[in-house]
């Protein structure tokens, strides 16, 4: 699961860096809404990539590690939503932190990973 979180945070990675090259970062700064509704809408969508990436690749990692995950699914279920939910969270903020930076495909794995 460490590739998965990985390529998390590289999509996490992406969120914000997208809107660099058009000034699309100043036009949302400036946007007539509140923060706090733009860094809750990046996470949401943060999320469902995330876990979409997750769904696609649990039953992949069960098949060639030969894991019998379907007996619990439920509990798995939920545990994977909370962790994916925690990490696209504290990953679009860090994200938004370092979006600036000149290394930040480095410095984002280098806050959020610890947390």
């Amino acid at each position: 699961m460490d590739r998965v979180r990985i390529r998390g945070t590289l999509l996490l990675n992406r969120s914000f860096a997208r809107e660099l090259p058009n000034d699309c970062l100043d036009a949302l700064i400036a946007a007539p809404v509140p923060a706090s509704a733009l860094l809750l809408g990046k996470a949401f969508a943060n999320f469902l990539l995330v876990l979409a990436v997750e769904l696609i690749a649990l039953p992949l990692f069960g098949i060639f590690y030969n894991v019998h995950w379907t007996t619990q699914l439920g509990q798995l279920l939920m545990v994977i939503v909370l962790a994916t939910w925690a990490m696209t969270i504290t990953g679009t903020i860090f994200s938004a932190l370092t979006v600036n930076i000149r290394l930040r495909e480095v410095m984002l794995p280098i806050l959020n990973f610890p947390i």
